[in-house]
């Protein structure tokens, strides 16, 4: 395998790596991804964890672009039937069926002009088909 240098300024690292493996390790170990909990030895490789965040990352995206130009039908294919939605927490609502946050959700912002930004999210895959975040964000509504 060719060896590729990379650098990473915001870390302070500079090194030679044969895989993103290694690199991420590297990272990881300067960063304190491992004792923090984002990463550990059972993790599946560095590159398909990746995959899986950035794919997390398109889908919240593709949430909030869809939400703000109100393209419903695009919007509700985003969830799974037995999705089930928590409101804030401020909410004493129990979760909300799927078709009960759609239908809701139309209805209330149908006439509202809305911008959703979201900043820097933390992602852990904590299993093969699971992951928890937390995404700072910013709403206009």
């Amino acid at each position: 395998m060719p060896r590729r240098r990379t650098e990473g300024t915001a870390a302070g690292l500079l090194g030679t790596w044969t895989d993103a493996d290694t690199a991420m390790q590297i990272v990881g170990a300067n960063l304190g991804l491992f004792g923090a909990g984002l990463l550990d030895a059972d993790a599946p490789p560095a590159d398909e964890l990746l995959l899986e965040i950035e794919a997390i990352k398109q889908l919240k995206a593709r949430y909030f672009r869809l939400l703000d130009t109100k393209d419903w039908d695009a919007f509700a294919d985003l969830f799974t039937d037995d999705c089930e939605h928590l409101l804030p927490t401020d909410d004493p609502r129990p979760p909300v069926a799927n078709e009960q946050y759609l239908r809701d959700i139309r209805r209330t912002l149908a006439d509202a002009t809305t911008v959703h930004h979201g900043h820097m999210p933390e992602i852990t895959v904590t299993g093969p088909d699971e992951a928890v975040g937390t995404w700072a964000m910013f709403d206009d509504v």
